[in-house]
C-alpha cells in the first residue's frame, strides 16, 4: 500500500513523508523477541528535566499501578531552571484512599532516576481532560494543574 500524503497540502506531507517514502509518524516503540510492534508514546510527549528526557507515560504506568488509582496524566511544569518538571493529575479509585505523599513516595521508589520523580507534586481530580476518542489531551491536562495552584517545584 502506498500512501500519497495529505490532500491537497504539500507542507503537511512534507514533514511526515521523507524523499524515500518513509512515513514518519512521531510514534515510538520496538520491536518484541517475537517481531511484535509495541508503541510505547508519541515523540513530542516526550519531556526533558535538568537535561535529561524522560515520557511521561512511564511515569503514568507506575502510579496506575496503585489499586486506589483509576487513572492518571503525568505533564510537564516548565520551570526556567529545571526544564520539564514531572507534574501528576490523579483519579482515585471509588474506594481509593491515598495521599499525594504516598503516591510520590512510590514513584519516587520505583524509579531511582531522580528525573522522574514528580517534584511538582500531584493534585487530585475527579476526571481527566480527553477527547471525543477517549484520548487524554495533555496541553489541557497541564493547564488544569496550573489553575489548581501546581506551577511551583518541590525541590531538584
Amino acid at each position: 500500500m502506498h500512501w500519497n500524503g495529505y490532500y491537497d497540502n504539500p507542507e503537511a506531507t512534507s514533514q511526515i513523508l521523507d524523499s524515500d517514502g518513509w512515513v514518519h509518524t512521531g510514534d515510538l516503540g520496538y520491536f518484541n523477541d517475537d517481531n511484535l510492534l509495541h508503541v510505547i508514546d508519541r515523540k513530542k510527549a516526550m519531556l526533558k528535566f535538568q537535561g535529561i528526557h524522560y515520557w511521561p507515560t512511564e511515569i503514568e504506568n507506575v502510579i496506575k499501578e496503585l489499586p486506589q488509582v483509576r487513572d492518571a496524566c503525568v505533564v510537564g511544569i516548565p520551570d526556567d531552571v529545571l526544564g520539564d518538571v514531572a507534574a501528576a493529575l490523579v483519579v482515585k479509585s471509588p474506594s481509593g484512599n491515598i495521599t499525594q505523599e504516598e503516591i510520590m513516595n512510590h514513584v519516587a521508589k520505583r524509579f531511582v532516576a531522580t528525573h522522574k520523580h514528580l517534584h511538582a507534586g500531584v493534585r487530585f481530580i475527579d476526571k481527566l481532560p480527553v477527547n471525543n476518542n477517549g484520548k487524554t489531551m495533555r496541553i489541557a491536562a497541564r493547564e488544569l494543574y496550573k489553575s489548581l495552584g501546581g506551577t511551583t517545584t518541590k525541590g531538584n
